[in-house]
């Protein structure tokens, strides 16, 4: 008894115990490890278009059997050159060809890039003016750390040009190791990537959505805190991000019921959706909200006389609005929910 109270008080000091200056403590190294691991074999598909940007050897491994393209980049390496990988997937296929075919002020540029959004301006095709990943592409990004790896505004910038090149239903996957206070001037080796910036477990959906992303998903990695820095607990999460809310808002009647389990939930536009309510959305979001990481979680309610998106009108995303059953069932003008406001919980519409 005596032992386990000692082992009880040991690690009661530990959780308290702050670091010397520019001293870590080093609680789950090789959990991480291990953790990653599991985290790539999850994470990665073997079809559909994919990005991997500072990927390692395994993460590689693990498309070698893809049909479809394999894009890959190192966001704050130098350029490969002559690095032997398995040639019956794409490998940085442009990037070779095009270094070759530029001048040396070109290649030095696209060695010192530190974002993917440099890599591709360095390696942009001045024939074509193409850019070397096209927009809406891409169905998965994966770039483990990137959070760490870049701090504004090169991350923004990263971001941005994942954004652009995912396609409408397309997911960005990451690693982050998430602060639980601002933790400034501290650089961390981990797992192969030289961390500089440690967002707040509060930041990461806000710098996420700032990018245009939606459906932001944290999944904690470990039951305990990766490493204290100067007491600062660093918890490593694995985070999911979703493309396809750009374009205007048409209303073609669906109606969003949330099926449970709380009251009401929330999504990152701000609309709120209680459960078991017909809420008034547009084409765009009914699209979306069948799709990861939302799926299961609504019932889309068609309109009987569904217009086609030509013939369509623009929905105001502005307000919250239930769907009369008249406008589901052709008995008033797709619209009049947007025109009645929150209180349009009638069978008839007063249009």
């Amino acid at each position: 008894m005596n032992k386990l109270n000692d082992m009880i008080a040991n690690a009661a000091k530990l959780a308290v115990q702050k670091p010397n200056e520019g001293e870590a403590l080093n609680w789950n190294g090789p959990a991480l490890s291990q953790a990653v691991k599991n985290w790539y074999a999850d994470a990665i598909s073997k079809t559909g278009a994919c990005v991997l940007i500072d990927a390692d050897d395994y993460a590689l491994s693990l498309r070698k059997p893809s049909l479809s393209p394999t894009t890959v980049i190192w966001s704050g390496r130098p350029v490969p050159d002559g690095y032997s990988r398995p040639q019956n997937w794409s490998f940085s296929q442009r990037m070779p060809s095009d270094l070759y075919a530029t001048d040396a002020a070109i290649l030095s540029e696209a060695k010192a890039a530190s974002s993917m959004l440099a890599i591709q301006q360095a390696l942009h095709n001045r024939t074509t003016g193409e850019a070397w990943v096209a927009s809406d592409s891409t169905q998965v990004i994966i770039a483990p750390f990137l959070l760490n790896v870049l701090d504004d505004p090169l991350r923004a910038m990263a971001l941005s040009e994942i954004t652009r090149v995912l396609s409408v239903d397309g997911c960005f996957k990451t690693l982050v190791l998430a602060a639980d206070e601002t933790l400034l001037d501290t650089r961390l080796a981990v797992e192969g990537h030289d961390c500089l910036a440690f967002p707040r477990e509060n930041e990461i959906a806000k710098i996420l959505l700032a990018a245009g992303c939606h459906g932001v998903t944290l999944t904690s990695l470990l039951d305990r805190p990766y490493m204290i820095v100067d007491g600062v607990e660093l918890r490593a999460f694995s985070v999911r991000a979703y493309t396809g809310t750009k374009g205007i808002c048409l209303d073609q009647g669906d109606a969003a019921v949330y099926l449970g389990p709380w009251s009401e939930v929330r999504d990152d536009d701000g609309h709120c959706y209680p459960r078991g309510t017909r809420i008034a959305v547009c084409a765009k979001t009914a699209q979306i909200l069948q799709r990861p990481p939302y799926v299961g979680r609504f019932k889309i309610i068609e309109a009987y006389d569904r217009p086609t998106l030509e013939d369509a009108v623009l929905f105001d995303c502005s307000q919250d609005v239930i769907r009369p059953v008249a406008e589901t069932k052709g008995l008033a003008p797709i619209g009049c929910s947007a025109a009645r406001g929150s209180d349009s919980n009638d069978t008839d519409c007063g249009c």
